[in-house]
């Protein structure tokens, strides 16, 4: 299983598949796990209809299986299949502790389709769901993100707080508010120490997983510039063309040059630099 995850690490995505269906001849219980680590596979791949027929096979196989049926419903999600991927999970709330998890993913699912009010009350209901206040850290971690998405960026805030005060050394939730600061330009310190924390705590795993770059940029001494890789030079006009000093105030114009020489920087930014990723982070 670790071999798997070192492939899909390096994008080795068929070798991390073959290493999971070894796995799953070892008996029942690895087949399980080892079917849901193919989909993850494949989706990780961006191959969704390999993904989805892994996911079919899986439910045929264990129709009961709420890992499985779990996965298969997110990864409707992501293919826009939102009310089918709800009515599966619907069906797996059972009055139990479970449930949390349950209506994280039906937040996830309704975050996929932008129905950030049906996100928003999936994870309040999640919230809601008896237990310790460590238990409610990634409730918080997803609420946060569904405010920073429709940019209530004081809520997104607040929700940041609450699980970083239950889990101080949660590297999701500081590299998400640290890079939410860094976006709107505020409190910059404060963002590059949450970086840096969220660094210390996962530096490998949080680079191969390509989370978006903060650079210090030359040749000005502009802290930093923010360089999002599927979105190349595009962000940076869309920011005005603004970069910040440590004070905030705007410096450094995105000429071509400088878009140039960030995309070389981020190809051969090292182990600790790369920073940010979506809502909830793979296993």
């Amino acid at each position: 299983m670790q071999l798997g995850g070192l492939y899909r690490e390096t994008q080795n995505f068929q070798a991390a598949v073959n290493t999971y269906d070894e796995l799953g001849r070892l008996g029942e219980e690895e087949d399980r796990h080892a079917r849901v680590l193919i989909v993850d596979a494949y989706s990780s791949a961006k191959d969704q209809p390999r993904a989805l027929q892994a996911g079919k096979e899986a439910i045929a196989k264990y129709p009961k299986d709420p890992a499985i049926k779990a996965r298969y419903a997110l990864l409707l999600g992501e293919t826009n299949q939102t009310d089918e991927a709800a009515k599966l999970l619907h069906a797996q709330l059972n009055g139990t502790a479970s449930d949390r998890e349950t209506y994280l993913n039906l937040a996830q699912t309704y975050e996929f389709a932008r129905r950030f009010h049906d996100a928003e009350d999936s994870a309040r209901a999640a919230e809601a769901v008896p237990g310790t206040p460590r238990d409610n850290e990634m409730v918080w971690y997803f609420l946060g993100s569904i405010y920073e998405h429709q940019k209530v960026f004081d809520k997104a805030e607040t929700e940041f707080k609450k699980a970083l005060a239950v889990n101080p050394k949660s590297s999701v939730v500081l590299n998400y508010y640290g890079y939410m600061l860094s976006e709107l330009g505020i409190r910059l310190d404060e963002a590059q120490a949450l970086v840096q924390r969220a660094l210390a705590e996962e530096p490998y795993k949080l680079c191969a997983r390509r989370w978006s770059v903060i650079l210090t940029t030359p040749p000005c001494t502009c802290t930093w510039a923010i360089f999002t890789p599927s979105l190349a030079g595009r962000k940076w006009r869309r920011r005005n063309g603004k970069s910040r000093w440590r004070n905030g105030s705007a410096c450094c114009p995105p000429t071509s040059s400088r878009i140039k020489w960030l995309k070389s920087k981020r190809r051969s930014a090292s182990p600790g630099t790369a920073l940010r990723k979506s809502p909830r982070p793979n296993p």
